[in-house]
């Protein structure tokens, strides 16, 4: 009987946790309805998905950065996912949609482990993923890929603990060539993952590997500025710091780190951390898998921390990491089962995200002045500014306020 209850529980728990992200579905499709998008990052991808699947082009130029696509990061993830525009009609909810399916993918994929053999642990998983700061602060700063890249590093790592098995060789492959086309920093990390295999004279995946990682560094290092000019710094400088005077930049860096912001935003995972620390030496399987994610995360690990930036967004890849090492060892799965454990996990990950949802939330359920929940008079209001800039010709340049440009802007438009 207790058991019975339990799991219903447990059951109940993990239709909340997927109903949260429909419910922040929800709340950015109201977002952009009603003006309250931010174009940093959401409309930059919304442009560059209207660019590319409306003209087919590489390398669009996108007005609202005022940059070329592959001049700023390097995100060839945009020519794959252009194509769902001919399906949402160019709409402002498309980045919405694709944000979704990526977080709902992600709990998918954690629900479906194997490693999770109880409904509790599944829960527990799925708690700590839509409960953990880093991942909450990117569900509600969309549009950044960061956040949607964290379902393919989680089938990295199921496919790391299965490396033995030769059947697992192409997935080593393909999630790697996968989770490089979302950042120019992600190829650093697979060219790490090569290095791991290096170590352990596993030379067919560190060559394949290698390749990998070799392809997308030089596209990015070489051939992008030759093809299309200058790029944007997003940390060559603090590396050009670096390799110069080594130890004063990293005494820099260490002493301009936030460490009350790093550990509000790591804290909850000293349990399952320390659980793991305690037997994974002992254990080899625990520790393949705990080696190879942390040498393939720490050049991603490396940057933020040298940056200083580990809010909003950036911290997602790494919680993601940290997720799937707690579930292929097994970690999870011993929380699950001691009560205790349990417990104090659930209360440290609701401390750690509940500010986060709490915040976001209740914008869902807030009525607009004429006592809509969707539709209100800024709705209105931009309905009445697309119909106007759309009779605009599209050599003319516009200018507008940022929250407005979301709702109206179309394919081609100069804004």
């Amino acid at each position: 009987m207790n058991l019975c209850v339990k799991n219903y529980k447990s059951r109940a728990a993990i239709v909340l946790l997927f109903a949260l992200t429909v419910c922040y579905l929800l709340i950015n499709i109201k977002s952009g309805l009603n003006g309250r998008m931010r174009i940093y990052d959401y409309g930059i991808f919304q442009q560059a998905l209207f660019e590319v699947a409306h003209t087919f082009k590489i390398n669009p130029y996108l007005t609202v950065r005022e940059q070329f696509m592959l001049n700023d990061h390097v995100t060839p993830i945009v020519w794959f996912l252009a194509p769902i525009c001919w399906i949402t009609n160019y709409h402002v909810s498309t980045v919405a949609f694709i944000e979704f399916f990526f977080i709902f993918f992600f709990c998918w994929k954690i629900y479906r482990c194997s490693f999770l053999s109880t409904e509790t642990s599944k829960a527990l998983a799925l708690f700590m993923a839509l409960f953990s700061r880093g991942i909450v602060m990117a569900i509600t700063f969309p549009g950044h890929v960061d956040l949607w890249i964290i379902p393919f590093l989680f089938l990295l790592l199921e496919a790391i603990t299965f490396d033995e098995n030769r059947s697992q060789f192409y997935q080593i492959l393909l999630w790697p060539t996968v989770i490089c086309l979302f950042k120019e920093i992600y190829p650093y990390c697979v060219l790490a993952l090569a290095g791991y295999y290096l170590l352990k004279k596993n030379y067919r995946y560190f060559l394949s590997l290698f390749t990998i990682a070799g392809v997308f560094i030089i596209f990015a290092k070489f051939i992008r500025p030759w093809l299309y000019g200058p790029t944007v710094d997003y940390g060559d400088s603090i590396l050009a710091e670096l390799f110069h005077s080594p130890i004063s930049t990293l005494l820099t860096a260490a002493k301009n780190l936030d460490y009350g912001k790093l550990f509000k935003m790591y804290y909850p995972f000293f349990i399952p951390g320390y659980l793991l620390f305690k037997h994974c030496f002992r254990d080899d399987h625990k520790k393949r898998i705990t080696l190879t994610a942390l040498m393939f995360i720490f050049p991603y690990l490396f940057i933020i921390l040298l940056l200083n930036r580990f809010e909003f967004h950036y911290s997602a890849p790494i919680i993601a990491i940290l997720l799937g090492v707690f579930i292929f060892t097994g970690t999870l799965e011993t929380i699950a089962q001691n009560k205790r454990l349990l417990l104090l996990t659930l209360i440290l990950f609701s401390l750690n995200g509940i500010r986060g949802h709490a915040g976001a939330l209740p914008y869902l359920f807030k009525k607009n002045t004429e006592g809509g929940f969707f539709f209100g008079n800024k709705y209105k209001d931009l309905i009445e500014l697309k119909n106007l800039t759309d009779k605009i010709p599209a050599d003319h340049l516009i200018y507008a306020a940022a929250h407005a440009i979301p709702p109206i802007l179309r394919p081609g438009m100069k804004i």
